[in-house]
């Protein structure tokens, strides 16, 4: 069973690596980070980061479809290797 980073919005009003610095953390210890929608750092900057520790994408349904479309390709592209869908607002 793996350990989660849950994922976490606007982390560089907290540290100026924001996301970048969770990332490296969580790959220290193993754990598989959860990139939020509303990260401070893109998808691929945060992929970048990261080492051999898997990290999932936490995507909300955006009401243009087409932007959904494109974070999930993005987040493919980039190695994330999973989705989890916020389903507590049904329409971001």
């Amino acid at each position: 069973m793996p350990i989660l980073v849950a994922p976490m919005a606007f982390q560089c009003l907290a540290h100026s690596e924001g996301e970048l610095a969770t990332a490296k953390a969580a790959d220290g210890v193993g754990a598989v980070m959860v990139l939020s929608t509303l990260a401070t750092k893109s998808l691929e900057e945060v992929a970048q980061s990261r080492g051999d520790t898997p990290q999932w994408f936490q995507l909300y349904i955006h009401r243009d479809r087409a932007l959904t479309r494109t974070l999930v390709e993005r987040a493919e592209a980039a190695g994330f290797k999973a989705l989890c869908l916020t389903v507590d607002a049904p329409v971001f």
